[in-house]
């Protein structure tokens, strides 16, 4: 049976933690401290795994079953939602690199000479490429 609002606000923690099932796999897990996290249970080459959505209050009922329903969606098409999240993640990551924010603050340098200028990017350059994290 699916879930609605008021039982979500309703559920309180127990000694041990504990799950109610909303529908296609989706879940809410309340654990012991109170917090809620919504899970979806699924398959994905013969492997059974999970991908997490969030927490309740800030990931709603009605965001949870959108999510849901387009992870039942790539999954229809063979793809794994949880290789598409964290391609998206590391999308993000690439973004806020070392390299990016650098480049970012060293165009923000207006007082500094043109020959300065140039040094210091040819020194962050140079770290840039000879870091091996």
């Amino acid at each position: 049976m699916p879930l609605n609002d008021t039982q979500l606000r309703n559920f309180k923690p127990k000694e041990k933690l504990y799950k109610r099932a909303d529908g296609h796999g989706l879940y809410i897990l309340v654990n012991p401290n109170g917090s809620k996290h919504w899970y979806r249970k699924y398959s994905f080459q013969g492997k059974e795994t999970r991908a997490s959505y969030g927490r309740y209050p800030q990931i709603s009922l009605a965001d949870a079953r959108k999510m849901r329903d387009a992870d039942i969606a790539l999954l229809a098409r063979d793809i794994n939602p949880n290789a598409v999240r964290q391609d998206k993640k590391e999308a993000q990551n690439i973004d806020n690199s070392f390299e990016v924010i650098a480049r970012r603050w060293h165009s923000t340098q207006k007082k500094w000479s043109a020959n300065h200028a140039a040094r210091v990017l040819k020194r962050m350059v140079f770290t840039i490429k000879n870091c091996h994290m």
